[in-house]
C-alpha cells in the first residue's frame, strides 16, 4: 500500500530527504576523486535555467536528482551500496543491464509527494557509432561533442566524512557538466528547451536520435581538446 500524506506533511518529509540527499552525493564525488560526476537531464536544465547561485541546488518540488557518470566507473558507484545504506539509510536498486541505478531512503515505499530519489546514469561513449554517447536506460543517444569533454562546473561542499580524512576540508570538489549545455540540452529536449511545458519536460524524439544537431559551433581550445581525448580514454572499457 502507497502511503498517503497531506500537502504540508508530505512536503515537510520530502525536504527532510532532500536535504539528506545532498551529503550523501557528497560522499559519492569525493569518494571517487576526481572522476567526472555530470548533471543530466531535467537537473542539468533546471540549473541551465536557474542556477545562478554558487551551488547546485535541489528542488523541494521535484522527485529525483538526475547525475551520470560513464560505464567503466559505474561499478565503483554500486561497490558502494552497503557503506552507503550502513551509513546514510540509503538504499541502492541496481539495473546492471543499463548501467542504471538508484539512491533513496531506506523507509521510503512507492512513489507520492513526499518521495525523493538519486538517479544515476551510466553512459556509453562512441556508440553504437563514433560521434555519439549513448545512455541505455533511457535509449538515448546524444551527440559527442555537446556532451565532451565533461567541465567543473560548480563545487560541492564537503561535509568532513570521517572515513575520508586526507581529503574532506582540503579540496574542492565538482559536480560536472556537458561541453557545450545549449546544443546538448538541443540534443534532449528540442530547440525550444528553455520554455517550460506543461506537464514538465519531455525527451526530443528519441526515435531520430541520428538526425539532432551536431554541436561543432564552438571549437575547442588546445587545452580543451587535451581533456577530451583524456576523458575518452578515462571513459572508455578496457575490453578483457
Amino acid at each position: 500500500m502507497i502511503p498517503l500524506y497531506g500537502k504540508h506533511i508530505g512536503m515537510k518529509i520530502k525536504k527532510v530527504r532532500v536535504l539528506q540527499a545532498v551529503p550523501l552525493l557528497s560522499y559519492i564525488v569525493e569518494k571517487l576523486d576526481g572522476v567526472p560526476v555530470t548533471l543530466v537531464w531535467g537537473s542539468l536544465l533546471r540549473e541551465y535555467r536557474n542556477g545562478t547561485g554558487p551551488c547546485v541546488l535541489m528542488d523541494f518540488k521535484d522527485k529525483d536528482f538526475d547525475v551520470a557518470i560513464s560505464e567503466s566507473h559505474f561499478p565503483a558507484i554500486v561497490a558502494m551500496q552497503d557503506e552507503i545504506e550502513t551509513k546514510f539509510g540509503w538504499v541502492m536498486r541496481i539495473e546492471p543491464n543499463l548501467i542504471f541505478l538508484t539512491i533513496s531512503p531506506m523507509n521510503q515505499k512507492g512513489v507520492n509527494q513526499a518521495s525523493f530519489q538519486i538517479d544515476l546514469y551510466g553512459f556509453k561513449i562512441d556508440y553504437p557509432k563514433d560521434g555519439l554517447v549513448y545512455f541505455p536506460r533511457d535509449n538515448t543517444t546524444v551527440a559527442v561533442d555537446g556532451f565532451l569533454p565533461l567541465v567543473k562546473h560548480k563545487s560541492i561542499a564537503s561535509h568532513n566524512h570521517e572515513d575520508l580524512p586526507s581529503r574532506s576540508g582540503k579540496k574542492e570538489f565538482y559536480f560536472y557538466r556537458p561541453f557545450n549545455v545549449p546544443c546538448h540540452l538541443a540534443n534532449v529536449y528540442g530547440p525550444d528547451y528553455m520554455t517550460p511545458k506543461e506537464g514538465g519536460v519531455k525527451d526530443f524524439d528519441v526515435n531520430t536520435a541520428y538526425d539532432r544537431p551536431t554541436c561543432d559551433d564552438k571549437a575547442l581550445t588546445d587545452i580543451e581538446q587535451f581533456k577530451l581525448e583524456q576523458q575518452k580514454a578515462l571513459f572508455q572499457v578496457v575490453k578483457k
